[in-house]
């Protein structure tokens, strides 16, 4: 087992959530009878070199980005086609965790214990550094997007400190002290139309904070005593997961919408299962995606909240991050392979490479964009690999 699955297995302990794994689930009768497999196929449809030592994936509309241990990446367009690499050679000390894009911007927090960390923003078109800020623990960064306008950067420590700064030369525009805690799980960030949006977990609930982006005053604020499954945000929506405990048993859970303008709810809708911090909401379009710790997918439709199915795919899962794109629903199995449904119906998608369980490579990370489900994969020397993989 990893250490990033290790930590999520302690997690799921220290959180005492009781629920039966996987081995008896059945369908749900929202989802009709039977698990069966359609005619379509998620295949190979290429391959492409990443660094060695492989950690982290990026990917939008425009392209994909990934690093390795070292600090080495290498980018490509949306059809895949190389665009620039990076390798700083035996810098052993540092790595990155995960990535934020815009159309002009990639950000990631740098962890090097002989240089100190800090948040290193790269032009999108060349790889060329733009400027590198010192941050004591990054842990989580977001970057405004062309699209709405905003010309921001946002960092997240552990401590619960959030530095918002200049995307176009790293100036520090604020700092706020959001006094995390002790955290359950990674922070999350993320930018909208000038607004910061932060969400954490600790020992007694969920947190949701959304930050004026040019002063840092905390526009809305929701909290939830049940945990659950980290957030996932939309154009004008986040979309937030609670857990029910029910005669000391959690199996059951809301999932709500709040609006990204005032944090009210939108609507509410109870699902079965369990969910933990380490496993985030999927969400497309007009798709959203949550997958408990039995490993059971739940399709909601984003706009109403209308439960469109649930499968069960029997593989307990503690950090499976659910991928969405407008046809495909998929999750990576700690490693040993992936499992691919229609993401509107909920039938099983036949996908031989990699398969649902395999040895030959690692999934080290995972990505969905431009209607791929992109894996980061690792080979047995180390070597690291892009699979851009597609619907038949």
């Amino acid at each position: 087992m990893s250490a990033r699955g290790a930590f999520t297995a302690a997690l799921a302990v220290s959180c005492g959530l009781m629920v039966s794994c996987g081995a008896g689930e059945t369908d749900s009768p929202v989802a009709g009878t039977g698990w069966r497999a359609t005619t379509d196929e998620l295949g190979l449809a290429q391959v492409r070199e990443a660094p060695d030592q492989p950690t982290v994936i990026g990917a939008d509309g425009s392209g994909v980005v990934v690093f390795g241990r070292r600090g080495a990446a290498i980018a490509f367009d949306a059809s895949g086609r190389e665009q620039w690499r990076i390798d700083p050679g035996d810098d052993v000390g540092s790595r990155v965790d995960p990535i934020a894009m815009s159309a002009d911007l990639i950000v990631v927090p740098v962890l090097d214990l002989s240089r100190g960390s800090g948040v290193l923003a790269l032009e999108r078109s060349t790889g060329r550094t733009r400027w590198q800020v010192p941050v004591p623990d990054p842990e989580a960064v977001a970057v405004g997007s062309a699209v709405d306008g905003s010309d921001l950067v946002a960092v997240v420590e552990r401590s619960g400190t959030v530095t918002i700064l200049r995307a176009d030369d790293g100036t520090v525009v604020v700092q706020v002290d959001l006094g995390f805690g002790h955290l359950l799980g990674q922070p999350r960030v993320w930018i909208r139309s000038g607004r910061v949006v932060v969400s954490w977990a600790h020992d007694n609930g969920a947190e949701v904070r959304a930050l004026d982006g040019g002063t840092g005053a905390i526009q809305w604020a929701w909290s939830g005593p049940g945990l659950g499954a980290a957030p996932a945000v939309g154009r004008d929506q986040i979309v937030v997961v609670e857990n029910l405990e029910i005669d000391g048993h959690f199996g059951h859970a809301v999932v709500s919408s709040l609006d990204l303008a005032s944090g009210d709810a939108q609507w509410s809708t109870p699902v079965d299962g369990a969910f933990l911090p380490t496993t985030p909401v999927a969400l497309s379009g007009r798709d959203a995606v949550v997958v408990d710790l039995d490993g059971r997918f739940t399709a909601l439709d984003a706009r109403t909240g209308k439960v469109r199915w649930q499968r069960a795919t029997r593989m307990t899962q503690i950090e499976a991050a659910p991928l969405l794109t407008d046809a495909v629903a998929a999750m990576a199995t700690y490693g040993t392979g992936l499992v691919a449904l229609s993401a509107k119906t909920g039938d099983r998608i036949r996908n031989e490479v990699p398969g649902p369980v395999q040895t030959t490579v690692s999934i080290e990370d995972s990505a969905a964009a431009d209607g791929a489900i992109l894996l980061l994969v690792r080979r047995p020397a180390g070597e690291g690999e892009v699979w851009w993989l597609r619907p038949s």
